[in-house]
């Protein structure tokens, strides 16, 4: 996408339904037209960084045809060789468990099936955006690495049919700050101990830039032309009323799930061992949708959630 292209495009997507759902339920007092259009200067600044890989943007998008050609598929993925190879390494770990490991790309695709290859080339895609990464961004790609293992814990617990965008909302959500960082609006490090607290920084990037990383993440994700469930599930992480009332049953099943996992992980991050009174707190907050997920059935999961989150990020990361 072209600058020129980038700026149009984002001009429109002012006024989407992604821009609607946000502003919809802003501070009144709050100048919506200057923080629509500081949103679309940025969404025109962040599609003008480096784009997600274009092998990528088309493998998911053939992907979400349930009938999708498996040759078809490997074919597109060999065209990036660096793409396939990283997709190969990820399906051989231990992450996804194989009982005999995959030799081939295609072997892979066929016993994996359609969802988790979803997975896969997302992350590996999503990871390429952190090639140069450096603190703040480490922080920011490490966070959505371990939210994403923890999100498909979660969601495999309870059969949850819709694993794959729980793992990939994970991944994303945090998208927006990595544009923030890279085209310098705002100062990460300047936050401190805030950027290591759920639910700080979004009201802080409220105040100083009229709009905050979730939802400009769901603009960029957009503007990639990723699923548009994903990119609800990122433009709402920070607003699960919205979800919840204006979405699908769906989207508030994946809004709450990886607010719950965005929860694990800052804890997680504090304190590698269950902590009991955390695990009471989160079994009874508005975050938790779902009434199985009690206190002890949560702490049970602890040792899948530690075991998964290091794996990801050995695989991903290293």
């Amino acid at each position: 996408m072209t600058a020129m292209h980038a700026k149009a495009y984002a001009s429109g997507l002012a006024e989407n339904v992604l821009e609607e759902l946000w502003f919809g339920d802003d501070d009144p007092l709050r100048d919506v037209r200057t923080a629509s259009e500081s949103m679309a200067a940025a969404t025109a600044k962040a599609t003008g960084l480096k784009p997600f890989p274009a092998v990528a943007q088309h493998v998911l998008g053939l992907l979400s045809d349930p009938k999708v050609d498996i040759a078809a598929l490997n074919d597109s993925l060999e065209k990036d060789p660096v793409l396939a190879s990283q997709l190969l390494r990820l399906a051989n770990s231990a992450l996804f468990r194989p009982a005999v490991p995959y030799a081939s790309l295609e072997a892979a695709i066929v016993r994996l099936g359609t969802q988790t290859v979803q997975e896969l080339v997302a992350s590996v895609a999503m990871m390429s955006l952190f090639e140069e990464a450096t603190s703040p961004a480490e922080k920011i790609r490490d966070h959505g690495a371990a939210v994403a293992a923890i999100g498909r814990i979660l969601a495999q617990s309870i059969r949850y049919r819709g694993i794959g965008t729980v793992f990939l909302a994970g991944l994303m959500h945090d998208v927006g700050k990595l544009m923030i960082h890279q085209v310098g609006e705002f100062d990460y490090d300047a936050l401190g101990a805030e950027l290591d607290e759920p639910d700080r920084t979004h009201l802080v990037e409220r105040e100083t830039l009229g709009y905050d990383h979730a939802v400009l993440g769901g603009h960029v994700l957009d503007a990639w032309h990723l699923p548009p469930a994903l990119c609800r599930a990122v433009a709402w992480s920070h607003q699960p009323g919205r979800a919840l009332n204006e979405g699908t049953e769906d989207d508030a099943m994946v809004v709450s799930l990886v607010r719950m996992a965005n929860h694990i992980e800052y804890q997680l991050r504090k304190n590698r061992e269950p902590d009991v009174e955390f695990l009471e707190h989160l079994a009874v907050s508005s975050d938790n949708a779902i009434p199985d997920f009690s206190a002890d059935v949560l702490e049970a999961l602890w040792p899948k959630i530690t075991e998964s989150v290091d794996e990801l990020l050995s695989v991903l990361v290293s």
